[in-house]
């Protein structure tokens, strides 16, 4: 008969026996913003502060040991994030970026916001067309012709856009149905892994793709905005509340709860940040599972 022995166990031993998880912080730095915007990733959030500036935080940000880091080269009015990667949109329209940058950033100098994946990244231009990039599958890239809201890049191959008319678009990966858009007027849209969902006219969400992996979808609910990233959902309800549904497959070891009343939200891959009115910023949940033994 085989006995396995538990990890505490071990550990009074053998220190080096078990692998160890360290906490990096999910709330913003104590004595910065306000903040007017907030983004969420995988590993690390950043916020525009009131002087235009960015902070970060979170998890050795851009492959440093560093738990915060600001950026005040330029006037920022947008922010976004990837897994490691972060990007913002100067008052002139440029993007830059910081840390490991396969994405690559745009030559272009006409953008009003963006949107970064882990493979790909898509921002609207001056005249509210779509423009994307990157080095995944280029399917992706082809973004289609007209007039768009904003751009949601998933975390996979898929990006799905709110064009101005209502509609919903998407492109790139087809692998679980993420560009199939039921018909419908829709106020908002989000991709995540393998799958997307988006708000109708009357505030409920409907989704598509890969639907065995969305556990605890807010049916009854009625929203003002969503946001995804990989197996993570959440929206801002009419009420200012946020509501995450998901699934439990994954780095994410728990649901994510949060409370409070917020005007903005950003959703990263296992967290969640909001945005009060009064420019102060908030997160739920974690950054994912990562043991010390696997770095």
């Amino acid at each position: 008969m085989r006995f396995s022995l538990p990890c505490a166990f071990l550990l009074t031993i053998f220190l080096s026996a078990c692998p160890t998880e360290t906490e990096y912080q999910i709330n913003p730095p104590e004595g910065t913003g306000p903040f007017l915007e907030v983004a969420a990733g995988m590993n690390h959030s950043c916020a525009v502060d009131t002087e235009k500036n960015i902070i970060c935080w979170g998890r050795e940000i851009h492959n440093t040991k560093e738990e915060s880091i600001s950026f005040a080269d330029a006037e920022y009015h947008h922010v976004s994030v990837g897994a490691d990667l972060t990007c913002a949109v100067t008052a002139t329209g440029q993007v830059e970026c910081w840390g490991p940058n396969e994405v690559g950033a745009p030559d272009e100098i006409d953008f009003l916001t963006i949107d970064i994946g882990y493979q790909s990244a898509c921002g609207i231009q001056s005249g509210n067309s779509v423009s994307c990039w990157g080095p995944g599958d280029d399917s992706q890239y082809y973004a289609p012709d007209g007039s768009f809201e904003y751009v949601n890049t998933g975390a996979d191959s898929a990006v799905c856009g709110l064009a101005s008319d209502g509609d919903v678009e998407c492109w790139g990966s087809n692998t679980w149905g993420q560009t199939e858009v039921p018909e419908g007027s829709f106020s908002g849209v989000a991709a995540a892994s393998r799958n997307a969902c988006a708000i109708l006219e009357g505030g409920q969400i409907t989704c598509w793709g890969r639907l065995d992996e969305i556990d605890s979808l807010p049916l009854d609910s009625q929203f003002q905005y969503i946001d995804m990233l990989v197996d993570l959902g959440c929206g801002l309800n009419s009420e200012g509340s946020i509501e995450c549904w998901g699934s439990s497959i994954g780095d994410c070891e728990e649901s994510v709860e949060a409370s409070g009343e917020y005007v903005e939200i950003s959703v990263g891959e296992c967290h969640v940040c909001g945005l009060t009115q009064d420019g102060n910023v908030k997160c739920f949940g974690e950054y994912p599972r990562i043991l010390e033994h696997d770095r």
